[in-house]
Formats: C-alpha cells, sequence, structure tokens
C-alpha cells in the first residue's frame, strides 16, 4: 500500500483514496514472510521467489499502474519490461470499478 501511496499521480492532483487501496486488482492474499519480504518495494527491488509467478505479479502492478495512472520510475519500468519479455503472451488482469472502502478506512 504504501508503494501505492508514494506512486500516487500527483500531476492530475488526485490522490489515493480507500476504493483505489482496496480495488480486488490491487489486492493479493500472501503469507506474513512474504509481506514482509516485500514491504513497499517496487518491481525492480523485489520480485516473488516463485519465479513461475512473475509474470502474473508483474502483470497485476502494469494493470493496476495503468487503471491509476501512477508513475513507473525507470528502474522499475526496465525491471517490467525484462520479466514481461519472457513471458509475451501474459494478458494484463482486468479489474471491474474499484469497490467503496467504508468510512472507518479512509486513506484521505
Amino acid at each position: 500500500m504504501r508503494h501505492v501511496v508514494r506512486t500516487d499521480n500527483g500531476a492530475t492532483g488526485e490522490t489515493v483514496t480507500g476504493a483505489d487501496i482496496n480495488d480486488p486488482l490491487n489486492l493479493l492474499a500472501v503469507e506474513a514472510g512474504a509481506n514482509r519480504s516485500k514491504g513497499d518495494g517496487d518491481t525492480a527491488s523485489w520480485l516473488p521467489p516463485d519465479k513461475s509467478y512473475r509474470c502474473s505479479y508483474v502483470a497485476g502492478q502494469v494493470a493496476v499502474k495503468k487503471k491509476y495512472e501512477l508513475w513507473v520510475t525507470a528502474a522499475e519500468r526496465g525491471a517490467m519490461r525484462r520479466v514481461l519479455a519472457g513471458c509475451p503472451d501474459q494478458r494484463l488482469p482486468t479489474g471491474g470499478s474499484p469497490t467503496e472502502a467504508p468510512a472507518r478506512f479512509s486513506a484521505n
């Protein structure tokens, strides 16, 4: 979540909302150790240890960044390209409209 907040699209003046963070496209259930290992790292600094899952993982990252018009660093873009070059048939996942977070979970 911190990575999403850090890459918020300041150019449009929009801010990350609870809906962005709680969008099913942006949620991934993982074990605690994997979550701690990743922290708020982006694709350039962290990839899943299971190499067979990396294409799906990176495609999901690209889909979220595209959907919410989040910026990507040069290093992150390079890492995404390297991973996705190995899986040219990988499609971006699609997500419906963002969910609306309950008021008590608002990130505003």
